[in-house]
């Protein structure tokens, strides 16, 4: 099967689950199983690069559907139009959740709740709070 085919397929006995997390996929699969979820309360989205740059449009809609969205400090600045900044954990976007430009395992995320309240904190690496 072709990924340009892929069709996400729900199990009944999963729609009417209070949280969701969109794994990293094509933003309009991931709005699609979002619309498919009536009952959920709560919605986490992962994205990354090649959609912030590739499907702008239909990544800012599928948004819309989330309310925690975890990326790192470089897409959080793809997202906001700035330029990334070489290496470190500064600057936020609009409405997103960053990393740091760490390696995701490595590192302490903030979260941002994206619909009526934007809430960020800072990030750190481990090595960063281990040392404090």
């Amino acid at each position: 099967m072709y990924f340009e085919k892929f069709q996400p397929r729900i199990p009944q006995e999963y729609e009417d689950t209070e949280f969701l997390f969109l794994a990293n996929i094509q933003p309009t699969l991931q709005a699609n199983v979002r619309r498919k979820m009536n009952g959920v309360r709560l919605t986490g989205c992962d994205t990354m690069n090649y959609w912030i740059q590739g499907a702008r449009t239909e990544l800012a809609e599928t948004l819309k559907l989330v309310n925690v969205l975890l990326i790192n400090d470089t897409e959080t600045k793809m997202l906001a139009n700035k330029e990334p900044a070489a290496g470190g954990a500064e600057g936020t976007g609009h409405g997103a959740a960053g990393a740091g430009d760490q390696t995701r395992a490595n590192t302490v995320r903030r979260f941002s709740f994206a619909r009526e309240h934007l809430g960020l904190a800072p990030s750190f690496s481990r090595a960063d709070l281990a040392a404090r």
